[in-house]
């Protein structure tokens, strides 16, 4: 995500739809946007606005109209700030954003082209006094005034290898509506280096070791690598920086392994599961940990049409990550195997195969599901005989098929009163659990919350229960 803004329910089969790329990125922003305005706002009346529009990103979304869920996400960031409506120039500044075509250069490029779109249609006229300011790291910022959408723009960049923030700015009558941080990186032998797939697999199988994380994380990074040289967009800004060196390492390192508990940070990773299975996942490993102190793992899955990324991203700017380093435990969001259905990602079988590099309590496995999410998590305490430590279901339900599995299981329900998606779903969980002697049960229901906002207000409570039982 960046990451796509609302993961949503799949209770019967439905063809599976293939979103474009740089929308669902686009859509990520306007979360994120949406969020940190959420933040500073603590008037009850001024979220209750906003929470009275959201409902409608559902519907948006689940008419594949992305560009109509991120209006609305701009609407409900708008009525955060006044009760007045949005004027028709600020709506159409909102409505702009600025996109490289490529975002992975070399140096012989010289420059980068920036093209200026509009993520959805403005009914009222183009303001005349619409300009936008382009710039990328120290370099001189560049202003453009806006005669049509779309326009490009050709904008020099820093010649030296680096990863490049690009700002970008939008200003009617001299004063700034938006502003917005990406990155593009510049590589000498960027496209050289990628157009030979073979000859990169051959090196990586003569270093690596085979059916290591590493080897599956270097095959799959090389893939984004080469997509984002031919100016392939992501749903969510990979750091090719990053992936560069990373992967240098891991060869340089050969059969030793990168990914261990002396390197902390924010990863994407392939983990394999066995012969065949390979899980794309995202790990959050906290500083200083002592691999003779086992710590919990959270597991966070995601819902229909997200990712790996939205629970890094999304849902409170990356909500979990911060409640997951407060307590110094690991946390892994694999990647749904399904665009949409019950069948969980191999959460026990991960966890296994982190566990031989991280000092992880295998006893100590949390799952934390949202809408989808949260019927696979169900699924997923179905699939093994060993239980968790505690799940948490958040904005949906699941069919439970063995009762006993769930009597002694600490199980935490939060669903938003305003849920059209999975309030009753959640209700009716929550009274089987209940009618089956179920001991541990926390079922809570949030006031005015929808389906989107859920995750980033029930956390807190479902990491307390966490801690109970940790």
């Amino acid at each position: 995500m960046r990451a796509l803004i609302v993961t949503l329910m799949a209770l019967v089969l439905m063809p599976a739809v293939t979103y474009s790329q740089p929308e669902r990125y686009e859509l990520g922003q306007r979360l994120k946007a949406f969020e940190k305005e959420w933040d500073k706002q603590t008037d009850p009346v001024a979220r209750k606005r906003a929470l009275a529009i959201l409902p409608k990103v559902t519907e948006k979304f689940f008419a594949f109209q992305l560009g109509e869920a991120g209006r609305v996400l701009d609407q409900a960031r708008w009525a955060l700030t006044s009760d007045k409506p949005m004027p028709d120039d600020v709506a159409w500044a909102w409505s702009l954003y600025a996109e490289p075509e490529r975002r992975f250069v070399t140096q012989a490029d010289k420059t980068v082209t920036v093209v200026v779109k509009s993520f959805y249609p403005v009914k009222s006229k183009q303001p005349t006094e619409l300009r936008v300011r382009l710039q990328c790291r120290d370099m001189r910022a560049v202003d453009f005034t806006l005669d049509k959408i779309p326009s490009k723009f050709a904008l020099p960049f820093p010649a030296a290898d680096a990863e490049s923030p690009l700002t970008t700015q939008f200003f009617l009558n001299e004063m700034e509506i938006s502003s917005r941080r990406s990155t593009v990186t510049v590589a000498e032998k960027a496209m050289d280096d990628f157009a030979d797939g073979v000859k990169l697999r051959r090196q990586a199988d003569e270093k690596l070791a085979a059916g290591s994380i590493e080897l599956a994380t270097f095959v799959e990074r090389m893939e984004v690598l080469r997509g984002l040289a031919k100016g392939n967009s992501f749903e969510t800004e990979y750091s090719a920086a990053t992936f560069l060196a990373e992967s240098a390492q891991m060869l340089n390192l050969g059969k030793e392994p990168f990914f261990t508990h002396t390197r902390p940070g924010d990863f994407w990773m392939a983990v394999p599961t066995d012969e065949k299975d390979v899980s794309i996942c995202r790990l959050f490993v906290p500083e200083k940990l002592d691999p003779k102190r086992q710590v919990p793992l959270v597991v966070a899955l995601h819902g229909m049409g997200g990712s790996e990324n939205l629970f890094f991203e999304g849902y409170g700017d990356g909500q979990i990550v911060k409640l997951c380093k407060e307590r110094g435990w690991l946390l892994v969001a694999p990647r749904s195997p399904l665009a949409f259905g019950v069948r969980a990602p191999p959460v026990r079988d991960i966890a296994v195969k982190l566990a031989t590099r991280y000092p992880i309590d295998l006893d100590k496995l949390f799952v934390v599901g949202h809408s989808m999410g949260a019927v696979q998590t169900v699924a997923a305490v179905h699939m093994y005989l060993k239980p968790f430590a505690g799940i948490a279901l958040l904005g949906g339900g699941g069919h439970v098929k063995d009762h006993q599995r769930f009597n002694q299981l600490p199980t935490f329900i939060g669903v938003g009163t305003k849920d059209q998606i999975a309030f009753g779903m959640a209700k009716d969980l929550n009274k089987t659990l209940k009618t089956a002697k179920a001991s541990k049960l926390t079922y809570k229901e949030y006031e005015d919350l929808e389906h989107l906002v859920i995750v980033r207000e029930a956390l807190p409570d479902a990491f307390k229960m966490f801690d109970t039982f940790k």
